[in-house]
């Protein structure tokens, strides 16, 4: 849509909740790797098909159904990235 300069910018909702930053996965990956622990999966979770206002009022059930599907989506398109980990040396 073009609202952001970049990429991984903060836009004001991100502020106000206390966001510091965007990833992109490989940049997150590579801040944790930098952290000292080696990544055992990386996967996204939550598909964003519109903005929070939006959802606000979206059922419990519906926002748990957008959930499960996302979990069998690629990551790439999810709008939220996790890893699982492990200390890097044990």
């Amino acid at each position: 849509m073009k609202l952001l300069r970049r990429r991984n910018e903060l836009n004001d909702q991100d502020v106000e909740v206390g966001h510091r930053r965007v990833y992109t996965i490989p940049e997150f990956e590579s801040d944790v790797e930098s952290a000292g622990f080696r990544i055992i999966e990386t996967r996204g979770y939550m598909i964003k098909l519109v903005s929070n206002a939006q959802m606000k009022d979206w059922s419990r059930e519906l926002l748990d159904a957008i959930f499960r599907v996302s979990l069998e989506t690629p990551s790439a398109v999810c709008s939220n990235i996790a890893v699982i980990c492990e200390p890097d040396k044990i």
